[in-house]
């Protein structure tokens, strides 16, 4: 019995539309979904206000430019592309400033406490080694993988090999036969 489908939703189920001037987006089914629109399209939170950007530290890479509006994008952002976590990550009332060597280091406010930026550092290391454990053991798990499908094709191989002697040898000894 096939599966029935729910009907798309109509514009009358899609009534948060984004009041942005000029923004054509089709009207939105809850407001959860508006609101990561107006915060990824248009860099607003749902008071309208621009977000705090959260930017790479490295200077020569095009996202300290363009930013993120979470900071653990950047932070994942700077594991994927430069291969570590950056060495400070910014306090949430942090303003960037650039080094002479190069780098953004973040300079507080209202000097807040580094305490969470520890925490959340250990955090981030650990959930780091997990995913290379993780990403290990998926690799190991591919060459055994990849070891036991040689050996069937060996195997295989073999199979076919002494079938192929053996109707050879088939084919002599009928040859042989009408000879006679």
């Amino acid at each position: 019995m096939p599966e029935e489908r729910r009907p798309l939703s109509t514009d009358k189920e899609r009534r948060y539309r984004c009041e942005e001037e000029g923004c054509r987006v089709k009207p939105f089914s809850n407001k959860h979904d508006l609101a990561r629109h107006r915060r990824e399209v248009h860099r607003k939170d749902s008071e309208g206000r621009t977000p705090r950007e959260h930017h790479c530290p490295v200077i020569h890479c095009k996202r300290h430019r363009q930013g993120f509006g979470r900071q653990w994008n950047m932070v994942q952002h700077c594991v994927k592309v430069h291969g570590d976590v950056p060495s400070q990550i910014p306090a949430p009332n942090a303003t960037h400033t650039a080094t002479s060597t190069g780098g953004v280091l973040p300079e507080s406010s209202t000097g807040a406490s580094k305490a969470p930026t520890k925490d959340l550092r250990g955090k981030l290391d650990a959930e780091l080694d997990e995913a290379k454990s993780e990403r290990t053991r998926t690799l190991r798990s591919i060459e055994d993988k990849i070891e036991a499908l040689m050996s069937e094709r060996d195997l295989a191989i073999k199979r076919s090999d002494e079938k192929i002697k053996a109707l050879e040898n088939l084919i002599n000894v009928l040859g042989e036969e009408l000879t006679q």
